[in-house]
């Protein structure tokens, strides 16, 4: 009788059977795409966010949420009923990283 381990075994041995050269030579150049656009994005500095569109108001709300003092006067992001509508998760979400990640332009520091 077979176990849960041979289970699993049998579907990559098939899924092997149907795979074929072209196959390894799409995941390869795929690969070297991948690491070839890493590099021309990064170019060995730190990831950045891209803040286009809404992206931006969410970065901007998260901040404003965990840092007032720095809004003081702004139109919209002074108090925090003008975008308290905007129900998402992606919000509270960005605060945790900022919580977890230090974020080194609001603090003042470069690394």
């Amino acid at each position: 009788m077979s176990g849960k381990g041979s289970a699993g075994t049998d579907r990559w041995q098939r899924i092997r059977a149907h795979l074929d050269r072209s196959d390894y030579l799409f995941a390869a150049i795929f690969a070297v795409f991948a690491v070839v656009y890493f590099y021309d994005v990064f170019r060995g500095d730190s990831p950045y966010v891209h803040l286009k569109a809404d992206a931006s108001s969410l970065a901007s709300f998260a901040a404003a949420m965990d840092h007032p003092g720095l809004f003081a006067g702004d139109a919209i992001l002074d108090d925090p009923r003008h975008f308290d509508y905007y129900p998402t998760i992606h919000v509270p979400a960005i605060a945790m990283l900022f919580d977890t990640e230090a974020n080194r332009h609001l603090e003042g520091k470069r690394s």
